[in-house]
């Protein structure tokens, strides 16, 4: 007998799954005592059975249920574990002990009968609705290489499907490792098909041994068995964008990061996109026009469900800033000018700079108005206007240009204008371009007779459209600070009809019989030229008349011809197909009428087409319809079209055919119902005017849907960023639909607050400052005083004047806003100090290379400044010397302790003479008297010195006074001699000569 011995031992072998699994049975068999048998065992799923399989000896091999051999994790050895974690074991009869775990009686004594032939079996598990089914155990069973092994005694997987016992699977024995006990390890395996959704399925484990004395322990045991299935997992939507946050016009991106299994779906919907829904798994070019915050959502479906994901407020399209149109003005050198008023339809809040070549010095950045005054007349000037974008929108910039003008005598403003076409088609649209000569703050009334858009106040209308023929005038009135002038183009626009070939027509013609294909066609204009267009020519069509000869002509066969009308440039021709079917009229049967209609149920304001049916076998037919209720009442055209019904109803519809043979007609009673549109209502809470930030409700009324532009959601609130026009479509539920629209003003509801700037709040007298606004709220006039000091005293609705001062003292000056039915004040004192009087003297004669005495004298303390400061010995002095070559006026400015500024001037005139001369000798001896030859003279502007010897060599040369020559030539002294000299000389007072001359050189 050999029986199994304890020992202790670890190894950790891990079974992995490829798939979640699902876990529908198990048996763990709890925690029995020992000696618990198998046979009868019930943890709850039901009772165990013992099954003798074929011959077992008196001493047989017991099954037993208990914790005598525990039932371990994968890779650990086996162990006792009394009370604790059970298995499924075979194990010795009583006779050898009982049970002892797996440890079994190898037999072969001769008085011992252990042969076993025995299967376990579970109890019966119901299926029913399961597929695809993995069992899965824990065992051991012996280990590989084993002395005394005997494959004889082995344990095997068996498997009942209601019917009948299988063996699945041999069971290897269990991995070396644990000597002599054997080491646990995971099986899995897939069940036959015939378990799917069968409830009567079993599992069993057979053991047989041979009573030969020969084999080893363990035996065999089994723990946490488990029959499980493929998890079924639900989807997860998810997705995410290449960008969130864009500006309108953008397109973006969509991928879609969805959990998902077979056969998969989606269902995208865009809310404020061009591109509203989507079923592709990744949307690419999903574009959005509209300025606003919008959801996605991603419904996702497979076999296993459907899930989805809505995320609120997840894309952020942001308007586009607007910095108007460029523009251009003129100016006068006496004006200023705002020109924020020549942008139109801006946004505010954005920076000036200026850009012109050459800057004007008088542009005020921060406030946007240029002052005129004084600049040169024709100089041109560039502002740009930069409005900055909200991520990811560039910036937007216009650009103004100024031209100076004199507006000394003022010039009327002259208006002309021209269109980009002159010669048009019936609903072309054509734009208009100022060419009026204006000076200061014009405006433009435009009036187009015959247009769409009537009337116009840019400055270049665009896309005025003209719906009818004709010839028609424009007019134009500019309006500048200088006057008015109107500019009437009579017959200037014209419109041309577009050809009508009339409507495609079919017609059948009897094999005996002519036909006139002008008469098919209705309505056509005439002149047009006929060619036929069949596949196979009849051969016997004219034209020149669009004459048709059917006789001797194949039944059955069709032929096509074209009917085209030219068009009046720019319009394009006209085309219109007639078909001939020829048919056999020898049976002298009479026609049949039949129509039928594109729709039968429309709404109130519906277009439909009616389509001629009728069996026509004779020639000439002609069709007689009458529309009951239509605004079109009749048509005698074989096929009309845009037959159009206003008001809610049911009609008949009936039409009349008749050929050769005879009449019929065809009655179509309650044929067309018309449905009325329903009355649409626009409504928003808390109000239609909103301060910006807040929220607002839109809400439709009078249908039973309602659908709004701009990504607005019935009934949902939402915070506008501007003021805008909706518009809420309403659906009755029939298809009936209807319009209405509300505009939601959106205002800067912060307090109103006065508040201006000036650089000082003292100046002096005569001078002129500009005031500039620095209020806060949503101002709508200005009101200024400047306290009986300034001209103008008063100023209203200019936020930023400019005043001058002409009286000294102090002045209060105040700012009154007002706007929304407030008011708010800001005043300031201003000082206006008197300029200091200053008196310089004297006005003098001096001789070239004299000097004259300046003298101030001021009424004031202060600083003083003398120019020009050439030849001045001290130019800040208020008594100085100066010492000019010319006649000069100096000026004298004396600036007092307020920063006000006197001035006067002194004339100081100079008889200049001219003293020019070369010294006669020299001695360049180094002992610092007459050892260089220098120019002698003042008044010299410029002047070229040079020096020969007697050999006519030049020695020397200088064009500078300072620098004259001391007596050598190549870097050696010059001998003792004659040298002749020549003077080349430019006076400050315009004079020139040449003088000649010697030098000696004394040595």
């Amino acid at each position: 007998m050999k029986i199994r011995l304890l020992i202790a031992g670890f190894f950790l072998l891990l079974f992995n799954n490829s798939q979640a699994q699902t876990v529908i049975w198990t048996e763990d068999f709890g925690t029995p005592p020992a000696n618990t048998l198998a046979n009868g065992f019930n943890s709850g799923n039901g009772a165990w059975t013992v099954t003798n399989v074929g011959f077992n000896g008196a001493d047989a091999n017991v099954w037993y249920v208990s914790g005598e051999e525990c039932g371990n994790s994968p890779g650990a050895c086996g162990s006792v574990c009394s009370g604790g974690d059970a298995s499924l074991h075979l194990g010795a009869s009583s006779i050898f002990g009982g049970d002892l775990g797996a440890a079994y009686a190898a037999g072969g004594l001769g008085f011992f009968f252990i042969e076993t032939d025995k299967r376990v079996e579970s109890p019966t598990i119901d299926l029913t609705g399961q597929s695809n089914i993995t069992l899965t155990f824990n065992y051991i069973e012996d280990y590989a290489g084993q002395a005394f092994y005997d494959p004889i005694d082995d344990a095997t997987l068996w498997y009942f499907d209601g019917v009948s016992w299988a063996q699945i699977d041999p069971l290897a024995v269990s991995p070396a490792g644990c000597a002599p006990q054997g080491t646990w390890t995971t099986f899995s395996m897939l069940l036959p098909a015939s378990a799917n959704n069968n409830p009567n399925v079993k599992i069993g484990f057979h053991w047989h041994n041979n009573d030969d004395n020969n084999g080893t322990d363990p035996s065999f045991a089994v723990d946490d068995i488990q029959l499980t299935v493929p998890a079924v997992s639900a989807p997860i939507a998810d997705f995410s964008a290449s960008a969130t946050t864009l500006c309108e016009g953008d397109c973006i991106d969509f991928t879609d990061l969805s959990t998902l299994s077979t056969n998969p779906t989606w269902s995208w919907t865009f809310t404020g996109a061009a591109t509203a829904t989507s079923s592709v798994q990744n949307p690419t070019n999903i574009c959005y026009n509209t300025a606003g915050t919008y959801q996605v959502e991603l419904t996702v479906t497979d076999d296993n469900g459907t899930d989805t994901e809505t995320k609120v407020a997840y894309i952020t399209v942001n308007a586009p800033p607007n910095a108007g149109s460029n523009a251009s003005q003129d100016l006068c050198n006496n004006t200023t000018l705002d020109l924020n008023t020549v942008l139109s339809g801006q946004d505010p809040g954005g920076t000036w700079v200026e850009t012109s070549g050459t800057p004007s010095g008088q542009f005020n950045a921060g406030t946007g108005v240029l002052d005129g005054n004084g600049l040169p007349i024709g100089n041109v000037y560039t502002f740009d206007y930069t409005v900055t974008g909200t991520v990811p929108c560039p910036d937007a910039t216009a650009t103004v240009t100024i031209t100076i003008i004199d507006c000394s005598v003022p010039s009327p403003p002259v208006a002309d204008f021209s269109a980009s076409a002159t010669t048009i088609c019936e609903g072309d649209c054509i734009d208009f371009t100022d060419l009026s000569t204006l000076s200061t703050n014009p405006t433009w009334s435009w009036t187009f007779t015959g247009a769409a858009t009537a009337t116009s106040s840019v400055q270049n209308p665009t896309n005025i459209c003209y719906n009818t023929a004709g010839t028609y005038q424009v007019e134009l009135t500019v309006t500048d600070d200088n006057g008015t002038d109107t500019e009437t183009k009579v017959g200037y626009i014209t419109v041309n009809a577009p050809p009508n070939a009339g409507s495609n027509a079919s017609q059948n013609l009897c094999t005996d019989s002519i036909v006139d294909l002008n008469t098919v066609l209705s309505g056509q204009d005439p002149g047009g030229t006929w060619l036929e267009t069949s596949g196979t020519p009849s051969g016997q069509f004219n034209a020149g008349t669009g004459v048709l000869d059917g006789t001797g002509l194949t039944v059955g066969n069709v032929y096509t011809f074209d009917y085209t009308v030219t068009g009046m440039a720019p319009c394009p021709d006209a085309t219109a197909t007639v078909t001939i079917t020829i048919v056999d009229c020898s049976s002298g049967a009479p026609p049949t009428a039949d129509f039928n209609a594109s729709q039968t149920t429309i709404c109130e304001g519906d277009c439909i087409d009616f389509t001629d049916a009728s069996t026509i076998l004779g020639a000439n037919p002609t069709w007689s319809w009458t529309f009951t209720g239509a605004a079109t009442p009749t048509s005698n055209v074989q096929n009309p079209t845009n037959i159009c019904y206003n008001t809610a109803g049911t009609y008949q519809v009936e039409l009349t055919v008749t050929d050769a043979n005879g009449t019929d007609t065809e009655t179509k009673v309650s044929y067309i119902t018309v449905n009325a549109a329903p009355t649409v209502t626009a409504s928003a809470s808390p109000n239609d005017t909103i301060c910006s930030g807040d929220q607002v409700t839109l809400t439709g009324g009078g249908a039973s849907t309602y659908t709004w532009d701009n990504g607005v959601t019935n009934g949902v609130a939402f915070t506008p960023t501007g003021t805008t026009t909706y518009t809420v479509t309403g659906d009755d539920g029939s298809g009936c639909t209807a319009q209405a629209t509300i505009t939601i003003v959106v205002e800067n509801c912060d307090p109103l607050t006065a508040n201006w700037w000036i650089p000082s709040t003292s100046i002096c007298n005569g001078d002129c400052i500009t005031f500039t606004d620095s209020s806060s709220g949503n101002i709508a006039s200005w009101e200024w005083t400047f306290g009986g000091g300034g001209t103008p005293n008063t100023v209203s609705n200019d936020p930023n004047p400019t005043v001058c001062f002409d009286s000294t003292g102090t002045f209060t000056v105040n700012l009154q806003i007002a706007g929304g039915g407030d008011t708010s004040n800001y005043s300031q004192v201003i000082s206006v100090f008197d300029v200091p009087i200053v008196d310089a003297t004297l006005d003098t004669l001096i001789d070239l290379g004299g000097s004259a005495d300046l003298i101030a004298v001021g009424s004031s303390p202060g600083s003083y400044l003398w120019s020009p400061s050439e030849f001045v010995d001290c130019d800040t002095c208020a008594v100085t010397t100066a010492s000019p070559y010319l006649s000069t006026i100096y000026t004298v400015a004396l600036t007092d302790l307020n920063g006000c500024t006197g001035y006067d001037s002194v004339d100081v005139q100079v008889n200049f003479i001219e003293g020019i001369d070369v010294p006669s000798a020299f001695s360049p001896n180094g002992d610092g008297n007459n050892d260089v030859l220098y120019v002698k003279g003042i008044g010299i502007e410029t002047m070229i010195f040079t020096v020969y010897n007697r050999y006519g060599q030049k020695v020397f040369e200088s064009d500078d006074q300072n620098i004259g020559w001391d007596g050598t030539f190549r870097g050696r002294d010059e001998n003792s001699g004659v040298f002749t000299w020549m003077l080349e000389y430019n006076l400050v007072n315009g004079a020139t000569g040449m003088l000649k001359g010697n030098t000696t050189l004394i040595r």
